[in-house]
């Protein structure tokens, strides 16, 4: 899972985003790094890794949750990311 960099650098910021940025950072834990969707597969190509798929809020009920019958609440903000492994990296990953 990723979040939307817009969100994390404020470009693309909403009332409910800012509220969970706040409670996370009140519980110690702040969202720090966010992904663009539209270079979230270049980046995960330059680590050794094949995007597969890259859902959004939109896609992940019908896909994941209506099959079995559940229900959830989710946030715009998230994508699911399902990658396969590639190749080895293009970059020193571990740095």
């Amino acid at each position: 899972m990723y979040i939307e960099d817009g969100i994390i650098n404020g470009r693309s910021r909403t009332e409910l985003d800012e509220a969970i940025l706040e409670m996370t950072e009140a519980q110690g834990n702040p969202w720090k790094t966010g992904f663009d969707p539209d270079k979230i597969g270049s980046y995960l190509a330059e680590r050794g890794l094949s995007l597969q798929k890259d859902i959004g809020v939109r896609g992940y009920p019908k896909r994941y949750l209506e099959p079995i019958d559940r229900e959830m609440r989710l946030y715009d903000g998230e994508h699911s990311v399902v990658a396969t492994i590639d190749q080895e990296p293009s970059i020193d990953v571990l740095n």
